[in-house]
């Protein structure tokens, strides 16, 4: 009836259904934000090592000599009487920041500063360490994080009056154990360390130990 008020039954009705249709709506749309796929959180993890090097020269290559024997020792190669040894050893204080490009593999980057100063006899400071690697993971045992790293670094030792810029191809491998394993409401954090070949020539070697913690976190 187009004449009926607004108090009348079907006029109710009416208001009724148009009400109910649009909650229908609004629970459809309510329904439809609850089904969204949640986004995958980023995995980032941060830590500190304190790492001993050691750094090996060579003496000066020898070829074939005619005539009489050569010396018994070896002459020495210049990075030899720049640094006045053949092995000196060091240590530096590195600090490293990964991301998980996937479950099992990350990428690192690396930055060291020196821990010692390279002034006492058979030893050398590191001035700059950077490098930046790749690391695929397995688990072992559900408990211990063993890494392989392979990458590129850069390294800087200097003692006085020496100095040597070193590059190259880097590869280690660590050993994490998380303290979650001790008690599960401790923070997420892993300690382990490793070994690293920094450098590897004909003219030099570097390579060393580390141990340290690490801290995993998402955003």
């Amino acid at each position: 009836n187009p004449y009926a008020d607004a108090g009348s039954p079907a006029a109710t009705s009416g208001s009724i259904g148009g009400e109910s249709e649009a909650a229908g709506a609004g629970s459809s749309g309510s329904s439809s934000e609850s089904e969204a796929p949640p986004s995958n959180p980023i995995k980032l993890y941060v830590g500190y090592d304190r790492t001993t090097i050691t750094f090996q020269i060579s003496g000066r290559p020898q070829g074939p000599v005619a005539g009489p024997p050569p010396p018994a020792t070896t002459p020495q190669s210049p990075l030899q009487q720049q640094f006045g040894s053949s092995n000196l050893s060091s240590n530096f204080n590195q600090i490293r920041a990964g991301v998980r490009v996937f479950d099992t593999v990350g990428i690192e980057a690396h930055y060291g500063r020196k821990g010692s100063s390279g002034d006492e006899a058979g030893t050398v400071a590191v001035k700059g360490y950077e490098g930046i690697y790749v690391v695929p993971t397995a688990t072992v045992l559900n408990t211990v994080e063993v890494a392989a790293v392979l990458g590129y670094n850069w390294l800087q030792l200097e003692r006085p009056g020496a100095k040597a810029n070193l590059d190259g191809v880097a590869y280690g491998v660590n050993m994490e154990l998380p303290l979650r394993v001790l008690w599960e409401k401790l923070p997420n954090i892993r300690l382990g360390g490793g070994v690293m070949v920094y450098q590897h020539g004909s003219a030099s070697r570097v390579y060393g130990t580390h141990f340290g913690a690490r801290y995993d976190f998402s955003l």
